[in-house]
Formats: structure tokens, sequence, C-alpha cells
């Protein structure tokens, strides 16, 4: 679909064909990929780095900004826009490791601690 250029309407036979493609090939990259072992690391962040990414951006987006500005005469504009980028991208995904070590980890824990406890309770008697 990348490359197929400008069109009015994803509606067209060419978007439900790359659906469907996309659809059958689903299983397949699943199977190739499900022991590859950072890409489950990262994949255990996805959702640690939705949740921090507007914080970091608000904590220490002008900090970022401001460093990696401050290589525009060095790398350009451009190079300086990537840098920024690079900086946040590392920042956000070094926050949701920290979030997902130290609060999703021990939450799952208590959270599977206190629904074994609860289900080995003897049920009322009547």
């Amino acid at each position: 679909m990348h490359y197929g250029g400008s069109y009015a309407s994803f509606d067209t036979p060419r978007f439900w064909v790359s659906v469907l493609l996309f659809s059958v090939a689903v299983p397949g990259l699943f199977e190739a990929t499900k022991n590859v072992r950072w890409m489950n690391a990262l994949g255990d962040l996805s959702y640690p780095v939705y949740l921090v990414h507007t914080l970091v951006l608000i904590l220490f987006g002008p900090w970022l900004l401001n460093s990696a500005l401050s290589f525009r005469e060095s790398l350009g504009p451009l190079g300086a826009g990537y840098l920024s980028l690079v900086a946040f991208s590392v920042a956000c995904v070094l926050a949701a490791a920290l979030v997902h070590r130290f609060l999703e980890i021990p939450t799952a824990w208590a959270m599977r601690t206190a629904l074994q406890g609860w289900k080995t309770l003897p049920s009322p008697q009547r």
C-alpha cells in the first residue's frame, strides 16, 4: 500500500487485498518471531511507553529539545531534529522500562497472588 501512491479513498480493491494479505501473513509472522527475545522485551514495554510518553514529553521535552538544538550548527536542522527524536525515544523507553520493572511487574505479581488466595478460600457453608 505504501508504494501505491496517493489515492482518494481507502475503500478500493487494493486496500482490501492488502488487508487480506496482511491477515493471512500474521500467523506466520507470529510463528517466526514469537521466540525473539528483544522483540518480546519491546512488546512488554509497548503499553508502558504509551502510558509514560506524555509525561516524559512534559517533564523532559524542553530539555531534550534544547540539548538537540545545541547540535544544530554541526548537524544541521534536519540532523538536530532527528537527534531530538532519538533522545525522546530513548527517554521514553527508559522511563517505560522503569515503570515496567518497578510498577507493572510487582502489581501483576500482587494481583496473581491475591487471586490465587481468593480461589483457594473455602466456599461458605449454607
